[in-house]
């Protein structure tokens, strides 16, 4: 047993995660028990997959056969999960409410059962089969039974890519800081697992590394993966309101009923509103929240946003925080800029930065040593 290699020692530190992630998801609460769950069944699959990779690289398999393969068939819990998850945050039904989304877990179920056979060897048995059974029956069916477990995961991250898509768009359409709501780890999260299945496939395949580096470079970023999720799920949310407005389409205020004048008595209301009360210097402000305030539905205001104004709630609250910003970085010369990035609603320095650039074109220090000038002369961005 080869328990200290770097490999397997990056297994032990992705399993310790993975228990701390299980038990930090079962107690963090959540509106959506669907997504939860679903959440939990994708870490199960992921607890699986991480035991296997330490087991073969601790080269557990002389020493305690009895533990071998029994993960095979949780692993490919993978991608139905994830798939489903990014679906359920997106406002979707529940994937258990349909017999027939049951089928996405079958080929789970038929690996146990094809291994059932296996799993009832005796321990003797067992050792035997390691060590003159390398092309028997389930050796070859283990073997590319993890082959298959690849090409399924990446099928369901391709599955995945329109769904982020409507992701981002609804975080747009609905939050002033997309940053608040841990926006990229989703997709971190499935080009990462790319990345590990070619470090594990493709590096030995080309023999361009030696066995144990592309096993560390595999474990790693499995590992990579693991911290991740472990962080992410720390400060984002299991599931968005229910009051959240869909993604963006044709036709979308086709049958709304808000008539013109009502909606410039509302457009109005709103923008003296801002004025006075200052909303966007929240940074957790939301689509919901801002209409609750206005006293109007989500829905109107997001339509009265996009036809009168032409521009996304992220772009509306963005350029009235970018404007605050333009005149304390006037009237307080000596303010740090990540102390006006607070102060304008934003909660990091590199979000406000972005955001500044994007409608101003310049970043906040060069504004600041322009006096405000339109023509900023470019430089190095200063804290």
């Amino acid at each position: 047993m080869s328990i200290t290699r770097i490999p397997a020692l990056l297994g032990i530190v992705a399993l310790a995660f993975l228990v701390l992630l299980v038990a930090k998801v079962i107690k963090q609460p959540a509106e959506d028990k669907t997504a939860k769950r679903l959440l939990i069944l994708l870490l199960i699959g992921l607890f699986s997959m991480a035991y296997c990779l330490f087991y073969a690289y601790a080269g557990m398999r002389q020493y305690w056969p009895v533990l071998a393969n029994i993960e095979i068939g949780l692993a490919y819990w993978i991608g139905p999960a994830l798939y489903f998850y990014i679906k359920r945050i997106n406002g979707g039904p529940s994937p258990f409410a349909k017999p027939l989304n049951y089928l996405h877990w079958l080929p789970a179920i038929l690996i146990e059962l094809m291994l059932l056979p296996y799993f009832s060897m005796s321990l003797s048995e067992k050792v035997a089969y390691f060590q003159h059974g390398a092309s028997s029956f389930y050796a070859l069916m283990i073997r590319y039974t993890w082959a298959a477990f690849h090409v399924h995961v990446l099928i369901y991250i391709l599955l995945c890519q329109p769904h982020l898509r409507v992701y981002r768009q609804r975080i747009v359409d609905n939050y002033s800081n997309a940053s608040v709501l841990s926006l990229r780890w989703l997709q971190l999260f499935c080009v990462g697992f790319i990345v590990q299945i070619l470090s594990e496939r493709l590096l030995p395949a080309l023999k361009i590394t030696s066995s144990t580096l592309s096993d560390t470079a595999g474990m790693a970023v499995y590992l990579f993966i693991i911290v991740l999720t472990f962080f992410a799920l720390g400060q984002s949310r299991l599931q968005f309101a229910d009051t959240r407005q869909p993604a963006r389409s044709n036709g979308k205020y086709y049958r709304s009923g808000l008539r013109d004048h009502t909606a410039q008595y509302y457009l109005d209301k709103l923008n003296r509103l801002m004025a006075t009360e200052q909303y966007f210097l929240e940074s957790d402000l939301s689509m919901q929240s801002l209409a609750d305030r206005v006293k109007i539905s989500p829905h109107h205001l997001s339509q009265i946003l996009n036809e009168k104004l032409e521009k996304s709630f992220y772009d509306y609250v963005n350029e009235q925080r970018v404007e605050y910003a333009r005149q304390l970085l006037l009237s307080e010369p000596q303010q740090p800029i990540i102390d006006i990035a607070f102060k304008s609603g934003y909660n990091s320095k590199n979000s406000f930065c972005n955001a500044f650039k994007r409608h101003t074109g310049t970043t906040p220090s060069e504004y600041r040593r322009s006096g405000g000038s339109p023509h900023a002369s470019a430089g190095p961005e200063n804290a």
